[in-house]
């Protein structure tokens, strides 16, 4: 879940073609969220800034559904409060 575009074609793009991974996309948190409780994907990629609900508490969310979730948190946001709540 990004934002933006960019950011999500470049996470696809790190992934290996051959291994047939599916890949499913949100611009922003709450749809990502939604997304998430509908598929239940092995892995969920999560930025932390973005419209309508940010990443930190589609988090705690998708936590709340699933505490075994793997969530790999990729961020451009360094500031000190949002890495700690990360």
């Amino acid at each position: 879940m990004d934002d933006s575009p960019i950011s999500r074609r470049m996470i696809k793009s790190s992934m290996p073609k051959e291994q047939g991974y599916q890949f499913f996309e949100a611009g922003d948190g709450q749809q990502g969220q939604e997304m998430f409780q509908e598929l239940r994907p092995e892995v969920t990629f999560m930025d932390l800034t973005m419209p309508v609900r940010d990443g930190i508490t589609s988090v705690q969310e998708i936590m709340k559904v699933d505490d075994s979730a793997s969530v790999v948190v990729l961020t451009a946001d360094l500031q000190a409060k949002m890495i700690m709540n990360a």
